[in-house]
């Protein structure tokens, strides 16, 4: 749970983000997929999705590591931290379901590259999607 001190902080992120990009507000939020009054909420509650944060991240140019406070010990952004926000920007939006199947691949893929022999068949068949009913009302 995030403390006030943490929620305040990012309110005064958001509001210093948004007051420096030259965008109106109805701009920033169809950007973002939520309303305008949604967006006025974020500055001042300091409370903003998950989903909506690395878009914010994209539309402003600043690094989610500026964002979520993390302190940046290198003066450019590490190529690190720019996979790790690649990362969040590809499991945006996706079920629970996807990203455990995903967090499930890649740990493979690392096991794999390590040269674990440690795997086994199953791991390497991939699920499909659960088919959606189409039923006709």
């Amino acid at each position: 749970m995030k403390s006030t001190n943490d929620t305040a902080e990012m309110a005064r992120r958001i509001t210093q983000a948004l007051d420096e990009l030259p965008l109106p507000l109805a701009e920033v939020a169809a950007a973002c997929g939520v309303s305008p009054q949604a967006v006025n909420g974020w500055k001042r509650t300091g409370r903003i999705g998950k989903d909506q944060l690395p878009k914010l991240a994209q539309l402003t140019g600043r690094p989610l590591s500026w964002w979520l406070g993390i302190e940046e010990t290198e003066s450019a952004e590490s190529p690190r931290d720019a996979a790790i926000e690649k990362l969040i920007r590809v499991i945006g939006g996706r079920s629970a379901a996807e990203i455990e199947a995903i967090a499930d691949a890649l740990d493979v893929l690392l096991r794999l590259g390590s040269g674990s022999t440690d795997l086994t068949k199953s791991e390497f068949v991939i699920p499909r999607p659960a088919k959606k009913s189409s039923r006709a009302a």
